[in-house]
């Protein structure tokens, strides 16, 4: 294989995931007016520089630094540039098993969930293929895209929808700049203004011949264009409309330099990908002593209730003891993180968040209306906490009401996991009028040698070490995506473990009796009854488990403990204004139901008002009876 240098720069704003291999290298873009230097990787603002221009520049600013230093990244043979969230696909076999037209011809891409050890493989980004890509090219360019799938006919109508904010005219005067200072490029500007081809992202791959003409040939435009406009008024997006014309300047490039038949080019589809967040693979523990590791699933519209749990945590917490809280999520907001961080985070009590969807990836997990994904993540934390000893996992419907590290301090060495009976269930087993039959659902679907034993996992210990020596998460996943169990996880685990855990002490997830749980608690066995009624007067932890939560039903059973935390949580107003939008909807389809129904009264009743005139006897007695009847029912309604 030809040996030549080859040096591909991915260009960070913010924090990423980062990618680097002896080709691949991170370069930070406008460093030299950024918050934080990012360890790990170069600045695009040492010598020659437009850093501080970035605003306008975008990844450019990384592009000019390059071509200004090229001495100092070593002079190699080829240089390239790609982003945080795109990549070039160097495996040209590539093909994703779900296809999308509008990506692929339009943005010439193929959409990526996360950057996994798997997106390495599936799009070749590693040293040998980048080497068996590039060597014996002059130029590396996006597969050129499809703008009708876009819904734009040409560069002046892309420019037009996409740069918000910015003058319409902007693209004609850069145009005609570029027709005055480059005139031999004017049937390559007629081609861009026909459509509907061009080239995205500022992306390529050059040898450094063809990097340093076309570096003259870009800044050389925009350094003029600059000069005519004046950005102060535009949008932060506007702002940008340097770095934006600049992939219309490679497109006219791009189309001139496939006119050149001695030049070898290639073009290859681009990866974006959705979610760029650094991996979650080596967390550790946030305190050095004392360590309780309590863990949460949360989605973004939980994140009131989440608060609130934690605002009840934050009241039992032992100044002698660290907390370190870990919650894991998919959706949350930054905004959400930043002020649930400010509620509960002080000399001893840790907030992180992790996002487990990657491990999740290639399993056919299933939830039915009321579960979501967020359900499964409980499965992923001994993957993702494998620097720990043992994590509390717990639902965030609930209220702790003593100190969890109490709890965490029970020995589990020779358990898989530590949870409470599910007093509840044992109703639904003994009640026999049930069409569920869950007495038989257990025995037979989860196969339970004794359906008693079923264990709630909404507060549940787990013993890490014990799930990875033996493999079991992977195993529980593939369990739970190829059974179709009533509860989930919580189904998956009982049939796996069986009765084979370590029980606690009940009173560690006390299921509060809603409307619905009341009417079945004489169903419970006599001893389950009265534990029940034991762990009623003194719970350390409150579980609102049923689907009547507090949030909506202030009048529900034990509530008002829940509200007393709920008060002092910053999402207060928050939770206000959903349960007062809900009971409003509800409020909406009971009185259009009533409507309905007092519509329908009122017209039997006139019809039989009426017929009164025409009949006589008994007709007219069971007439009259019928419109006392609807008279009443619309009096009632």
């Amino acid at each position: 294989m030809e040996k030549k240098d080859i040096r591909i720069f991915v260009t960070y704003k913010d924090k990423h995931k980062i990618i680097e291999t002896d080709i691949i290298k991170p370069i930070q873009t406008g460093r030299a007016i950024a918050a934080e230097a990012f360890d790990g990787m170069i600045g695009d603002d040492t010598g020659e520089n437009i850093s501080a221009e970035n605003p306008y520049y975008a990844e450019l600013s990384a592009q000019y630094w390059a071509w200004k230093n090229y001495d100092k990244i070593g002079n190699p043979d080829y240089i390239g540039f790609m982003h945080y969230r795109r990549h070039f696909i160097f495996n040209e076999k590539y093909s994703p098993t779900v296809q999308n037209k509008t990506f692929e011809y339009g943005y010439s891409a193929f959409k990526f969930d996360y950057i996994t050890e798997d997106y390495f493989s599936e799009t070749g980004l590693d040293d040998l293929h980048i080497k068996e890509t590039v060597l014996g090219t002059d130029i590396i360019f996006i597969k050129k895209a499809n703008e009708k799938y876009l819904n734009c006919k040409n560069g002046k109508e892309d420019f037009v929808k996409n740069c918000h904010g910015s003058n319409e005219s902007d693209y004609e005067n850069c145009m005609k700049l570029i027709s005055q200072i480059y005139p031999q490029y004017a049937e390559e500007i007629k081609e861009l203004n026909k459509g509907p081809y061009r080239y995205f992202y500022n992306m390529f791959i050059m040898k450094k011949e063809e990097f340093f003409e076309y570096s003259e040939f870009l800044f050389s435009i925009l350094e003029e264009f600059k000069k005519q406009i004046n950005v102060v008024t535009y949008s932060e997006k506007a702002a940008r409309v340097l770095g934006y014309m600049g992939e219309f300047i490679l497109s006219l490039y791009a189309f001139k330099k496939h006119k050149d038949k001695s030049k070898c080019i290639k073009e290859l589809y681009s990866s974006f990908i959705l979610n760029t967040e650094e991996a979650n693979s080596d967390l550790k523990p946030a305190f050095d002593n004392n360590n309780n590791v309590i863990a949460m699933s949360s989605s973004n519209e939980y994140v009131p209730y989440l608060s609130t749990c934690l605002e009840s945590l934050k009241k039992v917490v032992n100044p002698e003891q660290n907390y370190d809280i870990i919650i894991f999520e998919r959706s949350i907001t930054e905004r959400n993180k930043n002020i649930l961080k400010k509620q509960i985070e002080c000399e001893n009590i840790s907030l992180r968040f992790v996002n487990p969807t990657p491990i999740l990836k290639g399993y056919n997990l299933k939830f039915p209306p009321n579960y979501n994904l967020e359900c499964y993540f409980r499965l992923t934390s001994p993957l993702i906490l494998k620097n720990f000893e043992k994590v509390l996992f717990t639902d965030v419907d609930l209220l702790f009401l003593k100190d969890p590290s109490v709890l965490y301090s029970e020995d589990i060495t020779n358990y898989p996991l530590a949870a409470c009976k599910d007093l509840i269930m044992g109703a639904f087993v003994n009640n026999r009028n049930d069409s569920l039959n869950w007495g038989k659902y257990l025995c037979e679907k989860l196969k339970l040698e004794d359906n008693y034993k079923y264990f709630n996992t909404g507060v549940m210990l787990i013993n890490i070490k014990y799930f990875n020596d033996n493999n079991i998460s992977s195993k529980m996943l593939d369990l739970v995506s190829k059974t179709q169990f009533r509860i989930l996880e919580q189904d998956g685990l009982n049939a796996f473990f069986k009765n084979g855990i370590k029980y606690i002490d009940t009173s560690w997830n006390f299921p509060v009796a809603n409307f619905y749980y009341k009417t079945i608690l004489d169903f419970m066995p006599k001893t389950f009854y009265e534990q029940y009624k034991k762990d009623e007067k003194n719970p350390k932890i409150m579980h609102f488990a049923g689907t009547t939560k507090p949030w909506f039903c202030p009048s529900e059973n034990y509530s008002e403990i829940w509200w007393e935390y709920a008060r002092k949580s910053p999402f207060y107003e928050e939770i206000l204004l959903r349960m007062n939008s809900a009971n409003q909807n509800n409020y909406i389809n009971f009185s259009l139901s009533n409507l309905k129904d007092y519509r329908k009264n009122l017209l039997k009743y006139w019809k039989y008002k009426i017929f009164l005139n025409f009949v006589s006897g008994k007709t007219k007695q069971r007439y009259k009876i019928k419109k006392k009847i609807y008279k009443q029912k619309i009096k009632s309604i």
